[in-house]
């Protein structure tokens, strides 16, 4: 039978052979309901909405009611439930710290943070409890505190400062870090607990106040199971003696103290300001060369003759800086009574004019030139 022959038989009813008889009929599919016009946002801040939209007017008067206004009335097609919806979403943002949502044709999406993951799921039960039939909803949210314990980490670098990240605990903030460590402000990417006992910062935060001028690199990582301290230290430290130094101020806490080899030519200390230069694998104060190099010499030298424990090479790093600049400036100098110090001089600035001088006294600065 032909094709054409077969369709006119079934509009007609008539049974096409091999099949049974049946009346003609119409299949109607279901279409989709066409989209509304309306469009609502609405942002809570510091417990307060702003909003903005267009809406029905029977939703204006409910969102009135809710104390919302901002939103424009439009003449459209009849939306049932579109009130309803918006409340929905304005039920959702009341548990929020900080969010927003849209109601966009029958779709209502809530962006936001919620304080613990109790109030999101709170919300999102709330939100769908009371959401009309046929409409969706879609969240997108974050937690200001996850329950999770404390757990921070503090870095340290002297060219990029102190970064802070990870969760403080209950009461703690950045300023108490930088207070504690004696530094005027820190990058910081942390965030406090909400929930719990007020707690305490490590000790060893504290005790790393005076370390920060005098390492290359710090980390501290500090949980729930305990803390954890690495120390980057530059040449001419003694990396065993300052460990054993700084173990006993640190108890429970496991403590690595490392030599951190310099690289690059010079490099601006982020905390102290002052720059520095490379020599030796040294970093030495970058002081101006000028008639004044002989007095900043003079008065770097106590502090080279007696290094703060334990072997502190910064007194030692700051006179070689000084007479870095005056022997750049053709001066020559002998160092009376400390042949040791005039050694470590010239291991920092190899093939200088650096001699030792005989003497039994205090040991003393003499120039070449009158």
């Amino acid at each position: 039978m032909r094709p054409v022959i077969l369709l006119m038989m079934l509009a007609l009813g008539a049974a096409a052979p091999g099949l049974p008889t049946s009346r003609g009929g119409t299949l109607l599919a279901e279409s989709p309901a066409p989209p509304l016009p309306y469009v609502l946002n609405i942002n809570i801040r510091r417990g307060g909405f702003v909003a903005r939209g267009v809406v029905p007017g029977a939703v204006l008067a409910a969102l009135a009611a809710e104390g919302v206004q901002g939103p424009r009335r439009l003449e459209g097609p009849p939306a049932p439930d579109w009130d309803r919806a918006a409340l929905a979403g304005v039920a959702g943002l009341r548990l929020l710290m900080v969010g927003q949502f849209e109601l966009r044709d029958r779709l209502l999406s809530i962006l936001g943070t919620a304080r613990t993951p109790v109030e999101a799921e709170a919300l999102r039960r709330a939100v769908l409890a009371v959401l009309p039939a046929g409409y969706e909803a879609h969240f997108t949210l974050a937690v200001a505190d996850d329950l999770t314990p404390p757990a921070y980490r503090l870095t340290y670098a002297v060219e990029t400062g102190v970064t802070l990240s990870g969760k403080l605990p209950v009461g703690i903030g950045a300023a108490d870090v930088a207070r504690a460590l004696g530094i005027a402000d820190l990058d910081d990417g942390s965030e406090t607990a909400l929930e719990g006992a007020p707690g305490t910062l490590a000790p060893a935060v504290a005790v790393l106040r005076d370390w920060l001028p005098r390492v290359e690199t710090l980390d501290l990582s500090v949980t729930e199971a305990g803390s954890a301290l690495t120390l980057g230290l530059g040449r001419g430290w003694e990396p065993e003696a300052v460990r054993a130094a700084l173990a006993p101020a640190l108890p429970g806490v496991t403590l690595t103290v490392d030599a951190v080899f310099a690289r690059g030519e010079r490099r601006l200390r982020a905390l102290a300001g002052g720059v520095e230069v490379q020599s030796a694998g040294f970093w030495l104060p970058d002081v101006p060369g000028g008639p004044d190099c002989r007095t900043g010499a003079e008065a770097a030298l106590p502090g080279a003759l007696s290094p703060a424990p334990p072997g502190d090479p910064a007194g030692v790093n700051a006179l070689a800086g000084a007479l870095r600049s005056c022997l750049a400036a053709g001066e020559e100098v002998v160092l009376t009574s400390a042949p040791g110090l005039a050694a470590l001089l010239r291991q920092r600035l190899p093939g200088a004019a650096i001699n030792d001088g005989p003497g039994q006294g205090t040991p003393a600065l003499v120039w070449s030139r009158p």
